[in-house]
């Protein structure tokens, strides 16, 4: 599946200084609207950084989702995010449970953040909260996860 991706990346017809395209890794049991799938792409860290040094790219690193795949495969996230460290532009920040448990409202599932924050803490990024549902009610699920952070604001 790897090779198809970089098979079809191929054919894209862009022009990289007007577009950044930020491939993101994957959690291996995402939820969809139609239900759990099961994903076997862009998840391994060695997968994420060879496809953006195959393609000169930067990367979204969804926190999430690297939880929910260390936890499926028993590494330890922190090593993971000094793996792709160099290749991240973007964060996506929320919570986990489990293997599957994804968007879980800050401080409410199974992640450390302050590790991974202090591995990122010279590393120039921009990022948002991605909470599952947190646009709803006029955002308040987003705007509670921004206070939560605010603990995490020298490094943010």
């Amino acid at each position: 599946m790897y090779k198809n991706s970089v098979k079809n990346f191929k054919k894209l017809n862009y022009d990289p200084e007007e577009i950044e395209i930020l491939p993101e890794n994957l959690p291996p049991k995402p939820w969809y609207l139609g239900g759990e799938w099961n994903q076997y792409g862009f998840m391994e860290e060695n997968y994420m950084i060879d496809f953006c040094k195959e393609f000169k790219l930067k990367m979204t690193y969804g926190i999430c989702h690297a939880q929910l795949y260390c936890n499926y495969t028993k590494k330890d996230i922190v090593e993971y995010t000094k793996k792709i460290k160099d290749y991240i532009s973007h964060v996506h920040i929320s919570d986990t449970k489990g293997i599957n448990g994804e968007g879980v409202q800050i401080n409410q599932g199974d992640t450390n953040f302050l590790p991974i924050f202090k591995v990122l803490e010279d590393l120039d990024f921009s990022w948002v909260t991605e909470i599952w549902a947190g646009h709803i009610n006029n955002g308040k699920g987003c705007y509670e996860s921004m206070k939560l952070l605010e603990d995490y604001n020298d490094i943010l």
